[in-house]
């Protein structure tokens, strides 16, 4: 870590690599409704209102058109 970095930047690139780590082997589409799911779950935790809901994510990979 240079020294002009800060220790909350250094956290930050860590957390992102670990994110980035848990769905790296999905494809594309369920790395996505995963994010949802667990962002769903944090504003649940934190008792705030889900104003949308997951039933409109599509499960299945949309066909390139």
């Amino acid at each position: 870590m240079k020294n002009s970095e800060s220790q909350a930047l250094y956290d930050v690139w860590k957390w992102k690599e670990k994110a980035y780590e848990e769905v790296a082997h999905l494809p594309l589409h369920l790395a996505l409704k995963k994010r949802l799911e667990d962002s769903v779950h944090t504003v649940q935790q934190l008792g705030l209102a889900v104003s949308n809901t997951l039933k409109d994510v599509p499960l299945t990979p949309l066909a390139h058109q």
